[in-house]
């Protein structure tokens, strides 16, 4: 099972969208299938979505 690089560059750009926006990670998370597929997907778009996330504890102050 190889990934191509759009499939990858989706899921990335998917996380960092969810997360910037605080976004559920349950509802916004377009991976839930158990193929090996789905998992690699699943895990690049989870490490995008918490790195684009704002950390807890940080109070935004523009709001």
């Amino acid at each position: 099972m190889t990934l191509t690089e759009q499939e990858r560059r989706d899921a990335l750009v998917a996380g960092r969208f969810a997360g910037s926006r605080g976004l559920p990670v349950a509802e916004a998370n377009p991976y839930v299938g158990d193929d090996p597929r789905s998992r690699a997907l699943r895990l690049l778009w989870v490490r995008a979505y918490l790195r684009a996330a704002p950390h807890s504890g940080v109070v935004d102050y523009t709001a």
